[in-house]
Parts: C-alpha cells; sequence; structure tokens
C-alpha cells in the first residue's frame, strides 16, 4: 500500500503547532521547522489523529473518568487542585481542554530518544483553569528517529512494505501522542503546584506505579497507562523487528 505525503489542503492544521529539532534545543537556538518540511507535515498529522481519537465520544468519556479519579484520588488524600466546579460540569471542561489543545498546542520538539515515542515535560501552570495555556504549561518531545522512519516510509522508491510501515508508526505514534495529552490533562488540573504534577497512584494500571518513597509513600501513579486501560482495555506496547525489509 503506498502512501502519499501529508497534504496541508486535506489534513486539519494543528494552529500555531511549531516543531523544532534536537540540535536548536541543544544549542539554544530556534531551528523552527517550515510547516511545508514534510516532518512537520507528518508531525501535524500525528497530532491531529490524536486529538481525533480523544475528541470521540469514547475519548472524551475516557478522559471525564480519568480527571474524576484525579480529583477524587486529591480530595481523599487531601492534595491540592484547582477544579473548583461541580463534577457535572466536567464534560464540558473536557471539551475546553481539548479545544485549548488543539488551537495552542505545546511547543514540540524532535528528540533522539533510547526508547519510547513521545514525553510530556510540565514547565509551568496557571491556577485558573480558563487561562490554561498548553505552550506555557509544558512541551511535548517526540522520538526523531521513528518521525524520521515515517518520512523514509514516503520517499519514492521504496518497498511495498514502505507504506504498512508508515500506518504501524502512525498508530504507534497516535496512540503515544494520546497518552501524553492526558498527562496535560492532569497538569490542567493540578495549575502551578509543581514542575510535575503528582498523580495519585490510585490513578494507574496495576504494575505502572511507581516504587513509595520518602516523598510520595504510596508511589505515584500513571494517568497514560490509566486512559489507555479506559479507552483500550490495555497497554499498547511496541517492539523492534530485526527482519525488517526496511531496516
Amino acid at each position: 500500500m503506498s502512501q502519499s505525503p501529508p497534504s496541508r489542503h486535506f489534513m486539519p492544521a494543528i494552529p500555531s503547532l511549531e516543531v523544532y529539532t534536537e540540535e536548536g534545543a541543544r544549542r539554544g537556538t530556534t531551528d523552527l521547522l517550515s510547516p511545508e518540511d514534510t516532518r512537520h507535515q507528518v508531525v501535524e498529522r500525528v497530532i491531529h489523529l490524536a486529538l481525533c481519537l480523544l475528541e470521540t465520544r469514547q475519548g472524551r468519556e475516557s478522559l471525564v473518568d480519568v480527571a474524576t479519579t484525579v480529583i477524587q484520588e486529591r480530595n481523599r488524600r487531601r492534595i491540592r487542585h484547582i477544579y473548583n466546579r461541580r463534577m457535572e460540569d466536567l464534560p464540558g471542561v473536557i471539551d475546553f481542554f481539548l479545544g485549548t489543545m488543539r488551537d495552542n498546542f505545546p511547543m514540540t520538539y524532535l528528540v533522539f530518544a533510547d526508547g519510547g515515542e513521545a514525553s510530556a515535560m510540565k514547565q509551568g501552570g496557571t491556577d485558573i483553569m480558563e487561562n490554561f495555556s498548553p505552550k506555557l504549561t509544558g512541551r511535548m518531545t517526540l522520538n526523531r528517529v521513528i518521525i524520521d522512519n515515517m518520512v523514509d516510509c514516503l520517499r519514492p522508491g521504496q518497498p511495498a512494505t514502505a507504506g504498512y510501515n508508515y500506518l504501524k508508526f502512525k498508530f504507534q505514534m497516535q496512540i503515544s501522542v494520546a497518552h501524553e495529552i492526558v498527562h496535560f490533562l492532569t497538569a490542567f488540573l493540578t495549575g502551578s503546584e509543581a514542575r510535575r504534577s503528582l498523580t495519585p497512584s490510585g490513578v494507574s494500571m496495576r504494575g505502572f506505579t511507581s516504587q513509595p518513597s520518602s516523598e510520595h509513600p504510596q508511589g505515584m501513579g500513571e494517568s497514560g497507562r490509566y486512559w489507555e486501560g479506559l479507552l483500550l482495555g490495555g497497554v499498547a506496547e511496541f517492539y523492534h523487528d530485526p527482519a525488517d525489509p526496511m531496516e
């Protein structure tokens, strides 16, 4: 199956999306990719698909469930959060969160990573939900090797498996980016409390809660894994195939 390069004409844009390369991040310069760069377009498509998944009825319901559990667990442990509305209002708040993520997506960096597809890093926040700004709250990093592989799959003259590989990479990154957006939801609910939002241990899947420590006696949860369990019924994991002819 062949794949055409992403088209900006047909692909809904992520307004104000900024994609940087790792070299720029390391030098402290701003190596901002042009929207016409295929890497930018591939990243835009991945983010769009991740948001589309979360914007479905089931996706929104899963985010309401995640937010409800985060709020209830933090209330139970008397840990601060900034949600100050009725719980019945959560669906509308989730709509606001998703719309804001789409309109003002965090700055995104392509980095060379030892494993892992994507990562969300909290850098700030606001204690007024209506002032939520994803770009000011944190940033997103994506595995540059995977994005480069997706670009390679789109180049003319690739073997017949390239189209199938592109679809696999696209699914892999869609789930991974959606997972990280859930971490931004936790940051949205906890405001400016800390650079790393504490996810209660009750917001996780078995096997993904961190070990107890002096700072967190009950360990820390993993809201992204918790979301995967709610929406997917399990955890999505991906593995390297040394027999792939495109290696």
